[in-house]
C-alpha cells in the first residue's frame, strides 16, 4: 500500500511536524497496542501515539529491535494491523498499514484468518 510520501521528512525518515500534507488527518490517542512479528511468537508492548486509516505512529521501548515487517494490535478497538516500518526516531515508529483485521466483527473467525496470515505473512513478507 505505498502511496509515496507526502510529508516532508527529517534525515532520519521521520515526518516533519512543521510539514505536514498527509491525506488524512492522524487521530491523536494514548491506546495501548502490542507489536507482533517473528510469525507470532514474539511481541512488544506500544503506546499508539497517533493512528489513521492508513498509518499509526507508535511509541515502544528497543524500537531498533522491531523488524520492519509486523502487526500492530490494537487492544482497545479490538483491531490488527498488518504493517510495514516507514521510520525510527528514539523510541517512536511510523507505520504504514497494509491490510486490517477486525476483531469486533466475528472475533472467532477473524482470529483464525489473522492467526493463518500471520504465520504465512510474517516469513515471506517485505515493505
Amino acid at each position: 500500500m505505498a502511496t509515496g510520501s507526502a510529508v516532508a521528512q527529517t534525515n532520519d525518515g521521520a515526518p516533519s511536524r512543521a510539514f505536514d500534507t498527509r491525506r488524512e488527518e492522524r487521530i491523536g490517542t494514548l491506546a495501548r497496542g502490542k507489536l507482533a512479528f517473528g510469525n507470532g511468537a514474539a511481541a512488544v508492548d506500544c503506546d499508539i501515539v497517533n493512528i489513521s486509516k492508513h498509518g499509526a505512529r507508535v511509541r515502544a521501548r528497543d524500537s531498533a529491535d522491531i523488524p520492519k515487517v509486523l502487526f500492530l494490535v490494537h487492544l482497545g478497538d479490538k483491531m490488527a494491523h498488518q504493517a510495514c516500518v516507514v521510520w525510527r526516531r528514539d523510541s517512536e515508529i511510523g507505520l504504514e498499514f497494509v491490510r486490517a483485521y477486525d476483531f469486533r466483527v466475528s472475533a472467532a473467525s477473524a482470529a483464525r484468518a489473522f492467526k493463518r496470515h500471520v504465520a504465512n505473512y510474517l516469513e515471506s513478507a517485505s515493505c
